[in-house]
């Protein structure tokens, strides 16, 4: 397994900009060959967005593939929470787990 950071704004704009970052080094490539190895290697896009109390995960997208038709990456958000922050005005707010992610069945 990998792990790697990409700075984007969204699950989607991750995706396209780790695609046009391969494209640079492969430019003999077609983008939709890039794109649906990259939706192929990818499993989830965990979503991280600054606010007042420091970093937390906004948004949690499983990367379903690449559709070369509509030349577009196709995500499911989890529908579940999976964290909710409780804040405090005299401390940093404590993050909760809520439910466990189902297993692929």
């Amino acid at each position: 397994g990998s792990l790697a950071t990409i700075h984007a704004n969204s699950p989607i704009k991750a995706l396209r900009r780790f695609c046009e970052l391969a494209m640079r080094s492969h430019s003999q490539s077609l983008r939709d060959d890039i794109a649906t190895e990259i939706a192929d290697s990818v499993d989830y896009v965990i979503q991280v967005q600054r606010m007042a109390a420091g970093r937390r995960v906004t948004e949690v997208a499983h990367v379903v593939g690449f559709s070369r038709e509509d030349k577009c990456f196709a995500l499911e958000t989890l529908n579940f929470p999976i964290f909710t922050f409780i804040t405090s005005p005299t401390r940093r707010p404590p993050c909760h787990l809520l439910k466990s992610p189902k297993p692929d069945a």
